[in-house]
């Protein structure tokens, strides 16, 4: 990740296309070339430096937030299976097993939680990890980070 450029994921347009390339480039460099893990490590930096509000600002992430993706994990997938629109959610294998076909099954039911929740699906990620056991989904109202 020594050479990865923030400044790629700034153009709203291209980001979707530097996330895959991105992706690619870091799975080549873990074993058996772990596309899951490597999505997942990407989402969680870009998350983490989106929150930044000194990068944040210097290369206007405000842009791309809405395209941020839910990081994902168990925690992600027990809390998405939960929700009304995670009936469609194949069964969660690990994130090892993570597919580009499978994580944008996951995303796209993501966006769904999210609109209702009326907040960015990356913020997800924070309700679900910190989420006690018995609760079994979020609220329709929530007073968290709303998406832009």
């Amino acid at each position: 990740m020594d050479n990865l450029d923030i400044r790629q994921f700034s153009s709203p347009a291209k980001f979707a296309h530097s996330l895959d390339l991105a992706t690619k480039s870091l799975a080549k460099r873990l074993p058996k070339g772990r596309w899951g893990a490597a999505r997942k490590f990407l989402n969680i930096y870009l998350r983490n430096i989106t929150y930044n509000f000194h990068l944040r600002q210097k290369y206007r992430l405000d842009r791309v937030e809405s395209l941020l993706e839910l990081p994902m994990d168990s925690f992600a997938a027990k809390g998405l299976h939960t929700e009304p629109e995670g009936n469609v959610l194949p069964r969660w294998k690990g994130v090892i097993h993570l597919t580009p076909e499978s994580s944008a099954i996951y995303q796209v039911v993501a966006a769904l939680v999210a609109a209702r929740l009326t907040i960015c699906r990356v913020h997800l990620d924070l309700h679900y990890w910190r989420r006690p056991p018995s609760s079994k989904r979020l609220p329709d109202h929530q007073d968290s980070r709303r998406c832009r």
